[in-house]
């Protein structure tokens, strides 16, 4: 993978400051903790500040202190695809921003025109992972990183995939599916910053003889969840003698899946519920019945984003994205209970026929 230089973060002055320090009077220490608490929603006008903010504010080790003193925020990444063209265009927004929401396009992808890409999130770094383009499976890896709006390559998969199944475990990128039962490997692991892809041992490599994956995989306990629109299925990557799958009842019926707290919460019809991995079985979710979801996102402190296309009939042939926080909360009787704390439409406006919002991910900044 082609490395990011980013500047160190500041302990000495720069040509456009008159003091040696951030802060006058602060050791730097103190002033980047300091700083470390300002909402990321007012970064940009900080950097305008002096190059050594401006160098801080991208640093590995001032989103590390952000980290340390719990000021990190989850920002939701969506993937806008306009059909008729094959373009795929990132949007990025903060759920928790208590202003009406709003979707900044990212730069545009070096393969616009991929679809169907498998995607992860480590920290604030995207992973897209192969694909089809023109309908040919790719297996070509792109990375963003959210903190120097940039996007660059990584170490290509050794199997050509497209709709494939991918999740982070333990630091680790696992993809597999995407591609027939007889390709090799079926399923892959990556530790970003340590090499190349290796393959994983799987005992049974595939469900189906072409498995693709519908939906995002879900990580509870470290065990991958996923399903293909059929049937739902646990994969343990972890498990000695090779990798295995177990089939999760039900998965097939919901849509729009998040795991929060060792639950997997989804969608029947315009009722949510929550699979509980250890008990094996679905629990209704009370007072929350609402309108299907394409997107459900967990976003820490107990609240999950929920996001939809929204027709607009007066406006014709436009559409809107419509943004939900979902709080949920156990009561005194160990009954789930939700409720929506926010609601939002985004200003952007999409073709009512031709975009859909297939993919998700969050990352922290």
């Amino acid at each position: 993978m082609r490395a990011i230089r980013e500047s160190p973060p500041p302990s000495m002055s720069t040509s456009d400051e008159p003091t040696k320090h951030l802060l006058p009077g602060l050791p730097d220490e103190v002033a980047i903790t300091c700083i470390a608490h300002v909402p990321r929603l007012f970064h940009p006008n900080l950097s305008l500040v002096s190059r050594s903010w401006h160098s801080l504010l991208r640093s590995n080790p001032f989103f590390t202190v952000r980290s340390q003193v719990n000021a990190s925020q989850r920002l939701l990444l969506l993937n806008i695809v306009t059909t008729h063209i094959s373009f795929s265009q990132w949007y990025i927004t903060d759920p928790s921003s208590t202003r009406p929401a709003n979707l900044r396009p990212l730069p545009p992808s070096p393969s616009p025109h991929t679809l169907c890409s498998a995607s992860v999130s480590i920290g604030p770094t995207l992973y897209l992972l192969g694909g089809s383009l023109h309908g040919v499976a790719q297996n070509a890896v792109w990375v963003f990183d959210a903190r120097v709006n940039r996007w660059s390559a990584g170490p290509t998969m050794a199997t050509s995939r497209t709709c494939a199944a991918a999740a982070v475990v333990d630091g680790k990128i696992y993809v597999f599916g995407g591609c027939t039962k007889e390709e090799k490997p079926w399923a892959e692991v990556l530790e970003p910053g340590a090499g190349d892809w290796a393959a994983v041992v799987v005992t049974d490599p595939a469900p189906a003889v072409e498995w693709r994956a519908r939906g995002k995989a879900l990580v509870v306990d470290g065990l991958i969840y996923s399903g293909d629109g059929i049937q739902g299925l646990c994969f343990d990557p972890a498990r000695e003698g090779g990798a295995s799958w177990e089939v999760v009842q039900g998965w097939h019926k919901f849509c729009a899946k998040a795991a929060m707290d060792g639950l997997i919460y989804g969608f029947f019809g315009r009722w949510m519920k929550a699979y509980d991995v250890r008990g094996k079985k679905w629990r209704v979710v009370m007072g929350l019945e609402c309108m299907p979801w394409v997107v459900l996102a967990e976003v820490g402190g107990g609240r999950l984003v929920g996001v939809r296309k929204v027709e607009e009939r007066r406006r014709g042939k436009e559409a809107e994205i419509a943004v939900a926080v979902i709080e949920v909360e156990v009561d005194d009787r160990g009954v789930l209970r939700g409720k929506i704390t926010r609601w939002a439409d985004t200003p952007l406006a999409l073709s009512r026929w031709s975009t859909s919002v297939p993919d998700f991910v969050t990352v922290e900044l």
